[in-house]
């Protein structure tokens, strides 16, 4: 390779290094939004700073879902949707090489489920939603069950 074009490669993996760079900054920004306007108390603990390193999952979620309600389902478990997500990412030749790991905590599936429906109009009504504990009660019986 000349050094005319090893720089030019050089310049070529810097600029794909920024541009990934600055979707991530993006990425944030669209979560903190997300946390600002939906996070009523009904999200486990630990699911935003979760969301903010795993967005990648939430769009797959979204993606997903979608694509089965335009396929005519009406209702759908978070759990198994998670579970077709891991199964694509672990098992599935079709995905596996352009795929990037799934690790979905069992925990965030009930807030992927409810922010896919404040985010996605079309999703409103397709998961189940339950009245979680609040976060302080969840913290105590924690406590209770650990001392």
């Amino acid at each position: 390779m000349t050094r005319a074009n090893a720089q030019k490669d050089s310049r070529r993996r810097a600029g794909k290094r920024g541009t990934a760079k600055r979707a991530n900054c993006r990425a944030s920004d669209t979560v903190r939004e997300w946390r600002r306007k939906y996070d009523d108390g009904s999200y486990p603990r630990d699911f935003w700073p979760w969301i903010a390193e795993n967005r990648h999952v939430f769009d797959a979620f979204v993606r997903l879902a979608r694509l089965s309600r335009r396929r005519g389902t009406s209702r759908w478990s978070a759990d198994g949707l998670c579970h077709v997500l891991r199964w694509r990412t672990e098992v599935s030749e079709k995905y596996r090489s352009r795929a990037r790991h799934f690790k979905i905590d069992n925990c965030a599936t009930a807030g992927l489920a409810r922010l896919a429906m404040c985010v996605s109009p079309s999703l409103r009504g397709f998961f189940e939603i339950r009245d979680p504990p609040q976060r302080g009660a969840l913290d105590e019986h924690e406590h209770r069950h650990h001392a």
